[in-house]
């Protein structure tokens, strides 16, 4: 009896590692539809495997990767524990070779990545989701080369429907999105201006439940992309 305690007790330690490192590392797919530059040429469609792992006082880091292994690209985000995105290392393929591109962002600010097709945007704001009233207004910048770009962002949130969701494409049930709406809905929009007395652009769109810590559906440069979600 006391050996087979024993056992127990000593079980219990690695039985319970395990589980804590199973927890640690969350994987779900981002299913991605791009619109063909070449009218009437069917949009292709991306499927992309996001896996968060070394969840940590330190931050985290989330690995993208296209699911078929065709498209060439893939993104290593790095988070820190709050779950804004600090950087972001985008991978592709040119002539045989890997190129990186890394990319570090204000942590008050929208992170908009630039040099990839991946969708891993992100709004750096407080989560879990809540709706902020009124406009924010934020200046970023990014250097390529020598040159400095300067962009003004504005942000806003509005309530959404769940049928108005639906309605545009945001919702899909093939997906099992709706499963996932168990609070109200908000669209965020953030416009982009160049401050050259151009007009605004809109940028980046995202559609997130309250109480959310992952956008729904986003949409960005003829891109769509739907989070699916598990039954």
């Amino acid at each position: 009896m006391k050996r087979s305690l024993l056992l127990v007790m000593l079980l219990i330690p690695v039985l319970f590692s395990n589980t804590l490192a199973a927890a640690e590392n969350v994987s779900y797919t981002v299913v991605s539809e791009y619109q063909s530059l070449i009218p009437g040429r069917v949009s292709n469609v991306v499927s992309w495997q996001f896996t968060e792992s070394g969840v940590g006082e330190n931050g985290f880091e989330v690995e993208i990767e296209d699911l078929a292994q065709k498209v060439g690209c893939r993104a290593e985000l790095y988070f820190a524990s709050n779950r804004v995105l600090e950087q972001a290392d985008c991978f592709r393929w040119v002539n045989g070779e890997e190129i990186c591109s890394a990319n570090r962002y204000e942590v008050d600010k929208p992170a908009i990545l630039s040099s990839t097709i991946i969708p891993g945007d992100w709004l750096n704001r407080p989560l879990p989701f809540v709706y902020n009233a009124g406009k924010r207004k934020f200046i970023t910048y990014e250097q390529v080369g020598t040159t400095r770009f300067v962009t003004y962002l504005m942000v806003r949130d509005r309530r959404i429907t769940l049928q108005e969701a639906i309605s545009a494409g945001m919702i899909r049930d093939d997906l099992n999105m709706d499963s996932a709406v168990s609070g109200p809905l908000y669209l965020v929009e953030i416009t982009a201006n160049s401050g050259n007395g151009g007009q605004e652009k809109v940028l980046l769109q995202q559609l997130w439940v309250e109480g959310g810590v992952f956008w729904l559906y986003e949409t960005k440069d003829g891109r769509r992309s739907w989070r699916v979600l598990q039954k």
